[in-house]
């Protein structure tokens, strides 16, 4: 455990920088760095980590030449980006080491770039994104996930079609993306507060019926082989992985209780800005998904991570925006409680035995 809190323990302190009055340019400085840090220490591990068998093995085997139908072997197509990545990363004479630096670096990339286009806070936002999102190593949702954020401003603007190209995009590393599609026709003026609650309140139920409701979808066959085989897998009632980092407990659902009322309270829910509004709305659509998904079908709660970059907005606004006021520290203080409390729970959870100890290539 100790490489990782020699990193991640000054990695989450740094946030500090965006409750001082530390220029933009420097904050911009300080996140690069971090990227440049966390890209190394996720490049140079070596036979650790949850998904290190599987994506090795990917690896191994992909090649320009079957892009497209590359099944690891078990009947399961990978998504033809993913495997296209790994067969570049190859062509050019890169090893698996050489894949994982380009890898992580481009995931930490698009995080780097969610926290400086939508928030003045890029830390608070870079921090939380890394940390919540449970990357001690680089996951393909993660880069799915960056590489749909491209797709934030044009959900602004209203334009559907350069909206849904960056998500098409993410759907190559990982068809899961195709969840953000539908959350284009969400208007946020349409949904108040009551409905609102109704909605989270419903969330905790709903999950019970969705497994003969998937059931009955898979059986129509109309979904195509990756997304039939991907949904059959995740849609278990029992999930492969029993519980994991993500799984909801009571100090989580408080936490996201007390989150929507403190977002519902300061009206970003009917922001005439459009991107609070629509962060939140990104924001209610993750926690809803982790309430859904909590006790049956686990491994579907990893959909709420295509809806963190909303999440980072909402909370870079939220803690940051107190930096100027009396509880500055305060703030901040509670901020990298929470930073924590994600970031044990996740290298003591089931997981634990993958991650420690730490290995490397050298």
């Amino acid at each position: 455990m100790i490489p990782y809190c020699i990193i991640y323990i000054p990695f989450i302190l740094s946030s500090i920088f965006d409750f001082d009055r530390t220029s933009e340019n420097t904050k911009r400085k300080i996140v690069w760095l971090w990227v440049c840090i966390l890209t190394v220490f996720w490049g140079i591990r070596w036979n650790c980590g949850t998904d290190w068998d599987n994506f090795y093995d990917v690896f191994q085997g992909s090649d320009l030449s079957n892009i497209f139908t590359f099944t690891r072997g078990m009947a399961e197509p990978i998504e033809p980006g993913y495997v296209l990545l790994n067969a570049l990363v190859k062509f050019v004479g890169g090893n698996y080491s050489c894949f994982l630096f380009v890898f992580s670096f481009l995931i930490l990339y698009c995080l780097a770039r969610i926290s400086f286009k939508f928030t003045s806070y890029p830390l608070i936002s870079f921090i939380y994104l890394v940390i919540s999102l449970g990357v001690i190593f680089p996951s393909r949702q993660a880069l799915a996930m960056g590489i749909s954020s491209y797709a934030i401003p044009f959900l602004i603007k209203r334009r559907f079609i350069k909206y849904c190209f960056p998500i098409l995009i993410g759907a190559t590393i990982h068809i899961s993306t195709l969840l953000l599609l539908p959350f284009y026709f969400i208007n946020p003026s349409k949904v108040g507060k009551w409905l609102i609650g109704g909605l989270y309140i419903l969330s905790f139920s709903l999950g019970n019926w969705l497994p003969s409701i998937i059931g009955s979808v898979l059986n129509l066959n109309l979904l195509g082989p990756l997304i039939s085989i991907r949904l059959n897998s995740y849609s278990q009632t029992v999930s492969s992985i029993d519980e994991d980092f993500s799984s909801r407990g009571t100090m989580s659902i408080m936490l996201s209780l007390m989150f929507i009322l403190y977002f519902m309270v300061k009206k970003y829910y009917n922001d005439r800005g459009k991107l609070l509004s629509y962060s939140f709305h990104g924001f209610l659509a993750m926690e809803m998904i982790r309430n859904i998904f909590m006790q049956t079908m686990r491994d579907l709660m990893r959909l709420e991570l295509f809806f963190r970059p909303y999440a980072a907005i909402l909370y870079a606004v939220s803690f940051g925006e107190l930096k100027y006021g009396k509880y500055k520290y305060v703030s901040y203080l509670v901020f990298i409680l929470l930073m924590f409390y994600y970031f044990f729970k996740m290298l003591t959870g089931v997981f634990s035995t993958e991650y420690l100890p730490y290995k490397t290539i050298f």
